[in-house]
């Protein structure tokens, strides 16, 4: 499911923006940073908040 918000929300963005994903499913640590280089936008990192993990992404322009 992170993929699929990551996906629909980056299409309202506008370029530079820096969107926050908050998942807790462990798949995301491999899935977003792929979904990034296959999107050509920008994986900036990922945080630990304990229950969860943030993801941050920076939209391509």
């Amino acid at each position: 499911m992170p993929i699929a918000f990551l996906a629909r929300n980056m299409r309202k963005m506008e370029a530079g923006q820096v969107l926050e994903v908050r998942a807790d499913d462990d798949g995301a640590h491999a899935d977003i940073p792929a979904w990034c280089e296959q999107t050509g936008n920008k994986f900036l990192g990922e945080q630990d908040a304990g229950d969860y993990f943030r993801y941050y992404i920076k939209k391509a322009g």
